[in-house]
């Protein structure tokens, strides 16, 4: 039996959508957040998700909505196999096809406080038909696809958008003891990222060792401390790069990094470019 059977794959300028299936325990390899937005659709078996700050058990069914960059990890849950589709996209892949002059109206469905939908049995099947039909269009492979492909990807959100504001907003965030105390230490190092924190200082902040919240934290959000710490850093640095005209030194001091050196090292490894190639590169 193979590990992983990609079902489906396609790919294009501001659109990507896959289909995938797992046989064994599968926990994402790497920390996860990117400029597109992002629906993710479990058809079968369990997950846990962790969404910024929390983490979401999410069952066969289960719809999750990514604004853009939302840090995000998926990790195994009781199940040994899972099965998924997901779409990333950007509102680029709809230039010269719409002319709604207040844009998509359906991505209000990206805003919400809420992430993690549980739709009845025949919204499931909407769901799924529709990236069924999505990924035949992508197989087709002929002159009116471009057309095609994004006319029913519209109407796909506008799927998504009545089914989701139809739903109740519930929260499906876990309320596991342990769960709970890495939610209040996420929260802690959301607020403080731009402050000269460590491990150590927020390990002793929640009295405990640094040893022990270094564990906890990466076996609970897949996460190691300091890859989501540097995380939180690069994604507002690249944030400073594109809207200032901050200096180097000052975008690093701004994030949390002590020195523009360190800050050039972490953000090169994330981004396999220096901060100023990478403004460079925005112009």
């Amino acid at each position: 039996m193979a590990i992983a059977d990609v079902l489906a794959s396609y790919r294009r300028n501001g659109f990507f959508i896959e289909h995938i299936r797992r046989d064994i325990p599968y926990r994402m390899p790497t920390e996860h957040y990117h400029p597109q937005y992002e629906i993710y659709y479990l058809v079968s078996g369990d997950r846990s998700i962790f969404i910024h700050d929390r983490i979401y058990p999410i069952e066969a069914g289960d719809l999750v909505l990514f604004s853009p960059d939302i840090i995000h990890r998926s990790l195994p849950a009781s199940s040994s196999a899972h099965e998924r589709m997901l779409i990333e996209f950007d509102l680029s892949f709809f230039e010269d096809f719409l002319s709604l002059p207040s844009g998509i109206p359906y991505m209000k469905i990206f805003e919400n406080e809420q992430k993690v939908f549980r739709p009845n049995q025949a919204e499931k099947q909407r769901i799924l038909t529709g990236f069924q039909q999505i990924i035949s269009e992508t197989q087709k492979r002929s002159p009116s696809q471009d057309f095609q492909l994004k006319n029913l990807f519209l109407s796909f959100l506008q799927t998504l958008y009545t089914i989701v504001s139809a739903l109740p907003l519930t929260s499906y965030v876990s309320n596991r003891k342990t769960h709970e105390h890495i939610r209040e230490i996420t929260q802690y190092i959301n607020d403080n990222y731009k402050n000269n924190i460590g491990l150590a200082t927020v390990a002793m902040h929640f009295k405990q060792s640094a040893e022990h919240l270094s564990r906890t934290f990466h076996q609970t959000t897949g996460f190691t401390f300091t890859a989501y710490l540097n995380q939180l850093r690069i994604r507002e640095a690249q944030q400073l790069l594109s809207s200032t005209k901050d200096s180097i030194e000052t975008i690093a001091i701004r994030t949390g990094f002590m020195s523009s050196t360190h800050f050039g090292r972490v953000f090169r490894s994330q981004l396999g470019i220096s901060p100023h190639q990478y403004r460079k590169s925005l112009r």
